[in-house]
């Protein structure tokens, strides 16, 4: 027993050292790859390599710029080296300028002039309704409450992108807006400049933008106006 324990520990061994040894080796190289799988809201993902060979582990913090983020799809130009445990991963990782231009820099979208004051009317609205008796205050506080919630996550999730740290959600973010915080995103979309160049975001909050004022509208017209509603 004790001689199957030494073959295959020093089995192990060898295994690890040719790890070691051939990752050192492709570490003078650059190599390159195609990005397989990104988890955005966690920073990391797996490249697949352009010679044959197992994916690599790839993180955010890996990146020479930081502040970019890969998609599936991106080529990247990489070093392999080896973390605490002995497992392969990339390091001093960029985006390759024979593809085309890092899909991790968003080209700026056009400003809108009109979505912040359509964010502070639709609040000053709601306010002036609920101090006429036409919407109930805990509606009003509501929306109030969500809009500087969500602005506040949109500045995080801001600030964890540039910085390499753990992202918010988009998931949490439209449902934050679908709850009513929807003018506090518009708000922080447009003086942070985040989430406004990714169109499948965008259809997704507009999406959950016309959902909420349906149903205000909705409780507005059958709810709110009924007597004693106030």
């Amino acid at each position: 027993m004790m001689v199957r324990s030494t073959h295959r520990n020093s089995g192990r061994a060898r295994r690890r050292y040719a790890l070691r040894r051939s990752a050192s080796v492709e570490k003078e190289m650059p190599l390159k790859g195609r990005v397989r799988e990104w988890r955005d809201e966690k920073g990391f993902g797996f490249i697949e390599p352009m010679l044959p060979g197992p994916a690599v582990f790839v993180h955010i913090k890996s990146f020479k710029r930081p502040g970019l983020r890969p998609q599936v799809g991106d080529l990247l130009v990489y070093e392999v080296g080896m973390d605490a445990n002995g497992r392969t991963r990339a390091e001093r990782v960029e985006f390759s300028l024979a593809s085309k231009p890092p899909s991790g820099i968003r080209t700026p979208s056009a400003r809108r002039p009109w979505a912040i004051p359509l964010a502070v009317i639709s609040l000053s609205g709601i306010g002036a309704a609920s101090a006429a008796g036409k919407v109930p205050v805990i509606i009003a506080s509501t929306y109030l409450v969500m809009s500087l919630i969500t602005y506040v996550l949109y500045v995080w999730d801001k600030v964890s992108a540039r910085r390499g740290r753990w992202r918010t959600q988009e998931s949490t973010l439209l449902l934050a807006g679908l709850l009513g915080g929807w003018p506090g995103g518009l708000i922080a979309q447009e003086t942070t400049r985040h989430k406004t160049a990714k169109a499948s975001f965008q259809a997704a909050f507009w999406g959950a933008l016309l959902i909420n004022l349906a149903v205000f509208c909705w409780l507005f017209i059958n709810a709110f106006s009924l007597p004693g509603s106030a």
